[in-house]
């Protein structure tokens, strides 16, 4: 429960009004007012809600009755607070709990919305992660595409690198057949012009 602060310095220009020796608040000073009654209630209620934090509840139910009121009003006046839904002596103690009620409820308040803030921003980051990972998902999609293709390319070179060497290979095997049937032709024709000779030579003795 909080504790009231203790009595402030009076304030230029404004009149301090003494609820009790601990609580006072402070209304500003109006030239037509000559006494502490004849400061409005409203002037009062706006002070005293100034003095706490929140407003306190059911403000318009309280009334401030000038202690002494015929004195000429100066920097201080005193009031007995008085209410028409509460004993004088419970005004005091039904304000603090109206008080504390008043601040949890901000406080729940705050929560609620540093709770629903959090939502939000997590509920934001989930979508921002749902489309960095759709992102991601669709560059690793064209990739695999990509490896695929290049994959297919690799294996119809390889295939046709096989095919080459094979055709290679053949036309080597071809060639140096060639080549041997080449060499054993020419022996052949070597033979058969070595022969050839013989048989002129011979025809030309015989005819001599």
């Amino acid at each position: 429960m909080s504790r009231p602060e203790k009595e402030q310095a009076p304030v230029p220009g404004m009149i301090t009004c003494l609820v009790t020796p601990k609580l006072t608040f402070s209304v500003p000073r109006d030239a037509r007012w000559r006494t502490a009654a004849d400061v409005p209630q409203q002037a009062l209620q706006r002070g005293f809600a100034h003095r706490f934090p929140l407003p306190p509840v059911n403000l318009d139910k309280l009334r401030f009755e000038s202690v002494g009121s015929t004195k000429v009003l100066n920097d201080t006046a005193v009031y007995r607070l008085t209410s028409c839904e509460e004993a004088d002596e419970r005004i005091l103690a039904s304000l603090l709990k109206g008080l504390e009620a008043a601040v949890d409820t901000k406080h729940r308040a705050s929560l609620e919305k540093a709770r629903t803030d959090l939502l939000a921003s997590s509920a934001t980051f989930q979508v921002m992660a749902g489309e960095v990972k759709e992102r991601q998902d669709e560059a690793r999609s064209a990739l695999d595409r990509e490896v695929l293709k290049l994959n297919a390319s690799l294996a119809t070179t390889s295939k046709r690198l096989f095919l080459l060497e094979r055709e290679n290979a053949s036309l080597k095997t071809q060639t140096s057949a060639t080549r041997a049937l080449q060499g054993a032709t020419d022996s052949r024709l070597d033979a058969l012009e070595a022969e050839n000779s013989n048989l002129k030579a011979r025809n030309a003795r015989s005819s001599s």
